[in-house]
């Protein structure tokens, strides 16, 4: 996984989550492997336990299901057709509900270009050549795909309500070079709360960096 992706999960996960849950990131911080930062104006958590570089995540929200679906078929396709990925080295990471509007109406138009969507939960992924996977943050845990797509981000919430925070962080956390997430900009609070906490954090992310640790003088 490129740190790019590894901060924004970090940085996301702090941000959803309540502070006593997050006894994993303060252990890190104690290790040095997290570092508290300010990042041109704002906290960040900076990642010290990976040195990949690669492309920045990417985050699209849009006004309705039917536009969000047509952005990620053309998305997947320029992958595809274009930049030459393998439809094997592209995992879907879906939470809730979705499935039926991915096979209504992801599926169609990826078989335009004679990739197959299977939905694949709780065994091994072997696939086709033409096969793109779609399947469940806890489905998927303990693999990697070179290029993660999360799509309808919006429903990585609970039926009471609540954000789920942990299922998120796996499933971006799933990506080794690629991470593209998409969703819609309304929607339940915790929706927005997910919407909100992405968007601020990759603003952060894409700005320039101007970068002082915690505790760091202006000068040093």
């Amino acid at each position: 996984m490129d740190d790019e992706i590894a901060e924004l999960a970090v940085n996301v996960l702090s941000r959803l989550s309540e502070s006593r849950k997050r006894q994993d990131q303060r252990e890190l911080l104690q290790l040095g492997l997290l570092v508290k930062t300010d990042r041109n104006g704002e906290d960040w958590l900076r990642v010290r336990y990976n040195q990949i570089d690669g492309p920045k995540p990417i985050y699209h929200r849009f006004d309705n299901r039917r536009q969000e679906m047509a952005s990620i078929a053309g998305h997947l396709k320029h992958l595809i057709q274009i930049d030459g990925i393998w439809p094997t080295d592209i995992c879907i990471i879906y939470n809730g509900r979705v499935q039926d509007v991915l096979q209504s109406d992801l599926a169609p138009a990826l078989a335009t270009i004679g990739v197959e969507l299977p939905f694949q939960k709780n065994r091994s992924f072997e696939r086709q050549p033409n096969t793109l996977v779609a399947t469940t943050p806890h489905s998927f845990k303990g693999y990697e795909s070179e290029v993660v797509v999360i799509p309808c981000v919006d429903h990585y919430v609970a039926p009471e309500g609540k954000v789920l925070e942990n299922g998120l962080y796996v499933a971006m956390t799933r990506a080794r070079s690629l991470l593209a997430i998409y969703g819609l900009r309304h929607g339940s609070k915790a929706s927005r709360k997910i919407d909100a906490t992405l968007g601020a954090c990759i603003a952060i992310q894409n700005n320039h960096p101007i970068v002082q640790e915690m505790g760091e003088s202006a000068e040093s």
